[in-house]
């Protein structure tokens, strides 16, 4: 998963993480804050039925979740490896300007001007 990506690239994850997920059965239409018993605008709903919905928001919410990470995760990569790329031409720059440059040896005013 994606955590475990950015847990390796030692990036805290940037998106929160979803809502409390539903129970793992459906409530009973006894149970204080049922449907049944409320007068919640889910009120006509079934327990089960409200479950069910709980049930593919929540799920919904996990796959959003899982591709912003997956995209955060991604990103890290790709700049780390721009990050590394630059360095490298960097130092290519460096060894290329110290090849070009002339080297330490005399120059026309040190060996010639005794001359003058």
């Amino acid at each position: 998963m994606a955590t475990e990506a950015l847990e390796s690239l030692g990036v805290p994850p940037l998106a929160p993480w979803p809502s409390p997920r539903p129970p793992d059965e459906p409530g009973r239409p006894s149970e204080p804050g049922s449907s049944s018993s409320s007068s919640a605008p889910d009120t006509g709903r079934s327990p089960e039925r409200k479950w069910a919905d709980d049930w593919a928001e929540f799920r919904g919410a996990m796959e959003d979740y899982a591709v912003r990470l997956e995209a955060q995760a991604t990103n890290t990569r790709v700049e780390r490896q721009q990050q590394q790329l630059i360095s490298e031409l960097r130092q290519e720059m460096r060894e290329l300007i110290s090849r070009l440059q002339p080297s330490a040896g005399p120059t026309c005013c040190t060996w010639c001007w005794p001359r003058r």
